[in-house]
């Protein structure tokens, strides 16, 4: 399996897949009534269904057993045994259960992290998890022991509660995790990082993402939920730690997220807040605010993950480092930007 061209046919079947799984998902969740009535922060005065990830989920899960008991031996050949794919799987399956049913009775904040390490620790305990990290200017810090189980499941528990975080706009979460698949795609498939079957799952990944992405897209017609946008993240995080070098990359594709992030989470603990509380405090509903319309600020989104993501896929560890300090700055200008003009929309009004 080399080249590209290959890879063409599991990211067709995946999306189409994924399409086909969605339609029905999402008229049988209507006719059960799965449905959650709109919310102050939603953009649609319809209720929809919230739990749009099980049907990608499981297109994910399908096509990947099936194309690894197909080409098993690329699998074992770049050290993915058995037992490393099926504790993907169980990862993903345990994810994409508690996400559902979050979605459709509610679970309490720390019953979900549970999960959540649960779902890490599956994944850690098979051998996929995170030996080093290289930091310009002060060399290669090795995790051992411990520290390797710890900071590999912080990065996994991390990535796919950002992306949560994400999920805020019809198609928002769904593109930029489908980029992020293509990049750890042809990240994979550098000589110097000669993954093969960690590009099959990457491109089956983006394929499920993009087969999802119309009935996604605004307006959307089902949500993903929690199921959709943990399983995305959680995803991203497991494909980035099976080479450690893909870590830094997918750091940087989703920059803008993660800088979100932790912008929210600080203004909630500067203003006392609950962490876990919705809020409209996110760079999308702020940009909302300021009468962008929604396709503009997820395009927008698309446009920065695209960019910064290929910077990483052209760039080495040091460079990286330097797209990231750039990324934090142009975040810095624009949040200034934005706080200054809900300013001046608040001294209008």
């Amino acid at each position: 399996m080399t080249g590209y061209l290959p890879y063409l046919i599991p990211l067709i079947l995946a999306a189409g897949l994924s399409g086909i799984f969605t339609y029905f998902w999402k008229n049988y969740c209507i006719k059960r009534g799965w449905v959650k009535p709109a919310r102050d922060l939603d953009i649609h005065p319809t209720p929809l269904p919230r739990m749009g990830g099980v049907s990608f989920g499981a297109a994910f899960l399908i096509i990947s057993l099936i194309y690894f008991l197909i080409f098993h031996h690329h699998f074992f050949s770049q050290g993915t045994t058995t037992l490393k794919f099926l504790a993907v799987a169980a990862g993903g399956l345990i994810i994409l259960g508690m996400g559902f049913w979050d979605d459709l009775k509610g679970i309490d904040p720390f019953a979900k992290l549970f999960w959540q390490i649960l779902a890490a620790g599956i994944v850690v305990a098979a051998g996929i998890s995170i030996d080093f990290i290289r930091i310009p200017y002060f060399g290669v810090w090795n995790f051992t022991g411990w520290w390797e189980v710890i900071f590999s499941m912080f990065w996994i528990v991390l990535i796919a509660n950002v992306v949560n975080f994400l999920d805020g706009l019809d198609g928002l979460a769904t593109g930029v995790g489908a980029i992020a698949g293509i990049i750890l795609f042809f990240l994979s498939l550098y000589p110097f990082v000669h993954q093969p079957a960690t590009a099959l799952l990457s491109i089956i990944f983006a394929g499920v993402l993009l087969g999802f992405l119309p009935f996604n897209f605004y307006p959307a017609k089902i949500f993903m939920g929690d199921s959709g946008s943990h399983f995305i993240g959680y995803l991203i995080a497991v494909l980035a730690i099976i080479s450690g070098g893909k870590v830094a990359t997918a750091f940087l594709t989703l920059g803008v997220a993660i800088f979100d992030a932790f912008f929210v989470v600080a203004s909630r603990l500067w203003l006392k807040k609950s962490l876990v509380a919705a809020d409209k405090r996110h760079l999308h509903q702020r940009l909302l605010a300021l009468n962008f319309t929604p396709r503009q600020v997820v395009i927008f989104f698309w446009v920065v993950s695209g960019l910064l993501g290929t910077v990483a896929l052209l760039s080495d560890t040091a460079n990286k480092i330097q797209a990231m300090y750039g990324l934090i700055g142009a975040m810095i200008i624009l949040i200034i930007l934005i706080l200054y003009g809900e300013k001046k929309n608040w001294r209008r009004a």
